[in-house]
């Protein structure tokens, strides 16, 4: 980081905390555990979010937990809330 700012880690709630999700790119499910975003901010205080990173329980049968970058994953087919987006 330049120019005097900082960088922290925020905690989000997500509604798909708790849902199984797949990322598409690699095929891997897993339950959402955790979000959390990757937050800068200028010596004047105004933030910007960085990225958004999910914590990954595994569904698939591989044994490790994993990350994701949050806007990768897709909600399960099997676990869609009725009238929730998928993206």
């Amino acid at each position: 980081m330049t120019g005097g700012g900082r960088e922290v880690l925020r905690d989000v709630a997500h509604p798909w905390i708790g849902q199984r999700v797949v990322e598409p790119r690699t095929g891997r499910t897993g339950r959402l555990g955790l979000v959390v975003e990757h937050v800068s901010y200028d010596v004047l205080g105004r933030e910007r979010v960085l990225w958004t990173e999910a914590h990954l329980r595994p569904t698939d049968r591989s044994g490790w937990e994993w990350r994701a970058d949050l806007d990768a994953l897709r909600c399960a087919a099997d676990e869609q809330p009725s009238g929730r987006p998928t993206t």
